[in-house]
């Protein structure tokens, strides 16, 4: 992950429609050197716990990520999930590398809640809870590799490359 720039900041503003919250920094970028996914930090600025550590942010992932959602991808994701293991296993792997990462960007130490918001999955809710945001998997895959579900997801939606990047635009 680096720390973004007041471009990178400008870009996600424009890419998210509204300034980013809890922003920690630009953890992947497209081919064209935009922010594609951010990394987000468990609390807000107000204090508010903010539940995805990894956010899509390129519009033309989105897209097509929503699309599959929309098209019967959780499901299909969760027979795949069912039938096999390594899937299962790479979730797993996945849920504990973004749960170490995200307690290393809690900058504000234990809060009232306990630090419950730095237990949670790469959807921001129990590990290995039933599948409800591809997005996120996505998000997983682009900025903390390896994460075979996350490719998958990618594969699946198939977002194409635009020839101008969605972040300077």
């Amino acid at each position: 992950m680096e720390a973004a720039t007041e471009r990178d900041r400008e870009a996600i503003e424009r890419q998210l429609g509204r300034p980013p919250r809890a922003l920690a920094g630009v953890a992947a970028r497209c081919v064209h050197g935009g922010p594609s996914v951010i990394a987000q930090r468990p609390y807000d600025e107000l204090g508010e716990p903010f539940p995805t550590t990894f956010w899509l942010s390129c519009r033309v992932l989105v897209r097509a990520v929503g699309e599959l959602e929309s098209s019967g991808g959780i499901a299909a994701l969760e027979a795949d999930l069912a039938a096999r293991p390594g899937l299962r296993a790479s979730r797993r792997l996945a849920d504990a590398r973004v749960a170490a990462l995200r307690a290393g960007l809690d900058d504000r130490g234990r809060h009232a809640d306990g630090g419950a918001a730095l237990a949670t999955s790469l959807e921001g809710g129990a590990p290995r809870a039933p599948l409800k945001c591809l997005h996120a998997h996505a998000a997983a895959a682009l900025a903390a590799p390896p994460y075979a579900l996350g490719r998958l997801v990618l594969e699946r939606a198939r977002p194409e490359t635009p020839e101008a990047c969605c972040a300077w635009a």
